[in-house]
């Protein structure tokens, strides 16, 4: 007899079933193809794998620190997963850097005590000891800069504070003076301050950091001792190796990546003249070679930038030409951010932010047509904008694009940067539908699929393309969206 009780067997639950399941995969499926997101460092990912076979060693374990503080410092990574990897990272330090025969790496420790035969204590170089360093401040290069220009030049401090304004730089001074720091000591190289005013910078920063809104000038890092006693920062390496890696001596950079050409545009037509065809040819040729000098110059920037991790005469020197290229990139990423922004060349799509920057000053085209470096003066606009703007969050909440002209091969280099509040980048498939909605050549196979070059005359077209493709593209994520509710 029926006892009212609901079946969930039988061919009716099956069916049910395989439709969930259908739905979940899709779910999966456009979850993954939404737009990219950067995940775990390589270099990480590579001494964990050292680790376990038990082939790790405090070079490999330098070269992990300097991966995921690079990661951290160009923004590719948040702050919550910064903190879990360096968790990870410090207890290996603890573990390879013992002081004295047992305890913890510490950052004050710049030799070791040893006893020889006769009971004669001898202080031993720490060659090579990495040390954990619990407060290590957000601003960029500062050991190797005044702490004045490097508090106006930081990614960080300068957003923050606005400093390219008027009242930026007074919070600035005000900052400086509440610590007690006068500013004559603080616009001479850090290396000539007294150490009274380095100790208030190291003790008072914490006390007055929220007041002027930098609750997080301060975080964790590392460090590592050369000699006897002199200490070379994560942070300091990492900016001088992306800067020896894009910039080089040679100031070409790098990336080689394929021609894209629609498929009506290959084929040609009957109209098609020998000329067309020639010019189409000379240009292959031409993107062939600049794409095999390019890969040249890479590995070359590549090697360069490598030697400032060797334990060698030539590290120091290599050390300190990256450092001064990074400081150099620095200031060009302030005196074009402050550019876009004082002359207004943002314009609002709706879906997104763009500019195009054809015209420099002091020849900053040279080091933008890097997309690294493009994308980082990116991020420092994103910065500033929401500090200056912070009541206008719509706006705020905009990914950007910024498009800078190669004059030299007639090309608009574009670089997708989402918004503050968004985990993932949609710019690469974007990218790709929008130039092959036009039917433009572009290229489009790089690492990084959130760059794209598309040929000058058709840029106008590509960016409005790049609106009408977004929003077909949040046209379908919602519908698929009401579609799994119901």
């Amino acid at each position: 007899s029926d006892d009212g009780g609901g079946d969930d067997s039988g061919p009716g639950a099956d069916t049910r079933l395989r439709l969930e399941r259908r739905r979940e995969r899709i779910q999966k499926l456009q979850t993954y193809y939404a737009g990219t997101k950067t995940g775990t460092p390589a270099a990480y990912v590579a001494y964990e794998l050292a680790n376990q076979l038990g082939r790790s060693g405090n070079d490999l374990l330098w070269y992990a620190i300097i991966g995921v503080t690079s990661h951290h410092a160009q923004g590719r990574m948040d702050s919550d997963m910064y903190s879990g990897l360096h968790m990870a990272l410090r207890d290996w330090v603890n573990a390879n850097n013992t002081s004295n025969g047992g305890g913890v790496a510490s950052a004050n420790v710049a030799s070791t005590l040893a006893i020889d035969d006769d009971g004669t204590r001898i202080r031993v170089p720490d060659e090579g000891r990495i040390s954990v360093k619990n407060q290590e401040y957000r601003i960029m290069l500062y050991r190797h800069w005044s702490v004045y220009e490097a508090m106006y030049h930081s990614q960080y401090v300068s957003t923050q504070l606005s400093t390219w304004v008027e009242q930026g730089r007074q919070r600035l001074d005000t900052f400086l003076a509440k610590m007690g720091i006068s500013k004559r000591e603080c616009q001479q190289p850090f290396s000539f301050m007294s150490a009274q005013s380095k100790n208030k910078l190291r003790n008072k920063v914490a006390d007055f950091k929220s007041e002027h809104g930098l609750e997080d000038l301060l975080y964790r890092s590392f460090t590592r001792t050369q000699g006897y006693a002199q200490e070379t920062s994560a942070a300091d390496t990492a900016h001088a190796m992306l800067a020896m890696i894009e910039c080089g001596s040679s100031g070409v950079g790098a990336g080689s990546q394929k021609v894209h050409v629609p498929k009506h545009v290959a084929e040609g037509s009957a109209a098609a003249s020998s000329n067309a065809a020639a010019h189409a040819a000379a240009g292959a040729a031409a993107d062939k070679e600049y794409a095999a000098v390019s890969a040249e110059r890479l590995g070359e920037n590549f090697h360069r930038a490598c030697q400032v991790l060797q334990a060698n005469s030539g590290s120091e020197r290599s050390f300190r030409v990256g450092v001064a290229l990074a400081q150099q990139v620095q200031r060009a990423v302030i005196r074009q951010g402050v550019a876009v922004i004082q002359q207004r060349l943002l314009t609002n799509a709706g879906k997104f932010r763009y500019a195009y920057l054809s015209n420099m000053s002091d020849g900053d085209l040279n080091f933008f047509r890097r997309p690294t470096l493009l994308s980082k003066l990116a991020h420092w606009l994103i910065a500033a904008l929401l500090s200056k703007n912070r009541k206008r969050m719509a706006s705020n909440d905009l990914p950007l694009v910024l498009c800078v002209l190669d004059e030299e091969r007639q090309v608009f280099i574009c670089v997708g940067t989402p918004g503050p509040k968004e985990t993932r980048n949609r710019f690469g498939e974007a990218f790709r539908k929008a130039a092959d909605t036009i039917e433009v050549r572009y290229k489009h196979t790089g690492f990084t699929s959130s760059v794209i070059e598309v040929e000058k005359e058709h840029v106008q077209n590509f960016t409005d393309q790049l609106y009408l493709t977004l929003e077909n593209m949040d046209r379908k994520r919602h519908g698929s969206k009401r579609a799994r509710m119901r």
